[in-house]
């Protein structure tokens, strides 16, 4: 039995729908039942947060995982154990939430040594060395 099969077996018996596990096996047949499916899958979740959904179907064995606003992503879990975000601090902006470097050397993440400028931040600076002025 393929992993697929499974997940769509405990899905069905889940949304209190065994029979729908050997009556539709192809995809054409639950592309054509595909309204049914959902609205069983909106039934049975409706009273459920997306992460609550997502771990009770990732229980079952089925692929799930929540869709995030970018502001909820530096508290979503797995980024969290991942360190996947970390705070800086940015003139004008004060104190933000990025994303952490992905380079890793020897396990732990390289830090952020300055956060990006700002728009012309640098542009003096810039400006004196094209000219050879002293800053």
């Amino acid at each position: 039995m393929s992993d697929g099969h499974k997940a769509r077996t405990a899905l069905t018996r889940w949304l209190g729908k065994p029979e729908w596990a050997t009556a539709w096996t192809s995809v054409a047949d639950r592309n054509l039942h595909g309204y049914a499916i959902e609205s069983a899958l909106h039934a049975a979740v409706a009273s459920m947060t997306a992460a609550m959904a997502a771990d009770a179907l990732q229980d079952l064995g089925v692929p799930a995982a929540p869709i995030n606003r970018a502001e909820d992503l530096p508290v979503e879990r797995h980024l969290d154990q991942t360190g996947a975000w970390t705070r800086i601090e940015r003139r004008y902006v004060g104190s933000h939430w990025t994303s952490a470097p992905v380079i890793r050397i020897d396990g732990p993440r390289l830090p952020i040594s300055r956060p990006a400028p700002t728009l012309g931040e640098h542009g003096d600076e810039i400006m004196a060395m094209l000219v050879g002025a002293p800053v």
